[in-house]
């Protein structure tokens, strides 16, 4: 068995167990949210492409829970306005997700705003709660793959030295 095939498996399985138990360490209701950032990280070509998807989502989670709230605040009572402007908003994020820069980015604003809007049910406390759920988890998610992907390169780093060293005498 290749050494390189189990490397990515346990990369993802250490860094989902610690996104998950440090969330339910912390008591927060929604530890898959931490779960689903490290697995949609982890599903990338490359470590420098994981990275980016990390940052992008987190930004992405960032605008979202901005649109959500400003949206709730300006027109929570006011449904055809709030319509209006969200349809103005859902499709500049649509034209923007073609970006190839940082169109990953729109697309998780656009979805995130979506599911804290839906899921806060248009009430303002309800959607700060659901919002500062999905910002935390995310953020831990993105942090638990960057620290188990920093913790794995080191070990690489270290096994190449040895045996390189090995290998010279």
């Amino acid at each position: 068995m290749s050494t390189r095939r189990w490397v990515m498996p346990l990369k993802v399985a250490t860094a989902l167990t610690l996104s998950i138990v440090i969330a339910l360490a912390l008591g927060w209701n929604k530890p898959y949210w931490a779960a689903f950032a490290v697995i949609v990280m982890a599903a990338t070509e490359t470590n420098g492409h994981s990275l980016k998807k990390g940052r992008h989502r987190i930004i992405g989670t960032f605008a979202g829970v901005i649109i959500a709230f400003v949206l709730i605040d300006l027109f929570g009572q006011q449904p055809l306005a709030f319509l209006l402007v969200y349809s103005l908003i859902i499709a500049v994020c649509i034209y923007q997700q073609t970006n190839p820069k940082n169109g990953y980015a729109w697309t998780i604003g656009l979805m995130v705003s979506c599911v804290i809007i839906v899921m806060g049910k248009l009430s303002a406390e309800q959607t700060f709660t659901i919002a500062a759920l999905r910002l935390q988890e995310t953020i831990l998610g993105v942090i638990c793959f960057s620290f188990v992907l920093a913790l794995f390169l080191v070990f690489l780093a270290l096994y190449l030295v040895v045996l390189c060293y090995l290998i010279r005498y």
